[in-house]
């Protein structure tokens, strides 16, 4: 989401025009502009996943994959004449795991206090070096790594991070999961966080590309 900001919904990594056009950074005048930008582009995602999510379960309705199993062994399925996937279990929350929460802060954190704040790097400069993955900008990245980071107890950081993880999580609850129950969203560390790393390119936390 913090890609498709800076770039204007354009996925640099994949090639592809992945997000809804928020506008260019460059032309950006002030740091809500652009956290008005991520949050259009995590709403999106959002959106978009939730719609893939439905999807994903008519097909597996469509190729006969009924789950009987687990309909005989999760409670009130049969009292309800429902399978599993039809939305027969007491409960049908499912969990959306979401990655990267600590490089999306920090990275807002590092654009509000060094471009929008103390000018100490151009809009230009940023994406200059983060296309370049930082090679020849050692003493930016350096300058982008000493800002507070989310999770020491830094009202301003976390304040921000509070905002923007509410907002993601809101979105996602406005959704109800395709068997007709509730998403339960999550921060939990997995070894996923590996592979999701290689599909981003460097962030202005100071994280090189293809990073976990």
């Amino acid at each position: 989401a913090l890609e498709l900001a800076l770039y204007d919904g354009y996925d640099p990594v994949a090639k592809t025009v992945a997000g809804p056009h928020t506008g260019s950074f460059a032309k950006m005048r002030s740091f809500n502009a652009f956290l008005k930008a991520v949050k259009e582009q995590i709403r999106a995602m959002t959106d978009g996943f939730c719609y893939w999510d439905k999807d994903q379960l008519a097909k597996r309705f469509r190729h006969g994959d009924p789950k009987m199993a687990r309909t005989m062994f999760t409670r009130d399925c049969v009292k309800r004449h429902k399978s599993f996937e039809a939305g027969g279990a007491r409960y049908n929350w499912a969990v959306v795991s979401y990655q990267g929460i600590a490089n999306l802060i920090d990275s807002l954190t590092a654009i509000r206090k060094c471009v929008f704040e103390d000018h100490s790097i151009g809009k230009e400069e940023l994406l200059a070096a983060l296309k370049a993955d930082f090679q020849g900008a050692e003493p930016l990245r350096r300058k982008l790594m000493s800002v507070p980071k989310f999770g020491n107890d830094d009202p301003a950081v976390d304040t921000l991070g509070r905002e923007v993880i509410r907002f993601a999580w809101e979105t996602l609850y406005r959704h109800e999961t395709p068997r007709g129950g509730r998403y339960l969203a999550s921060c939990i560390l997995f070894a996923t966080y590996g592979a999701a790393g290689k599909e981003v390119g460097a962030t202005p936390d100071g994280r090189h590309a293809g990073e976990v």
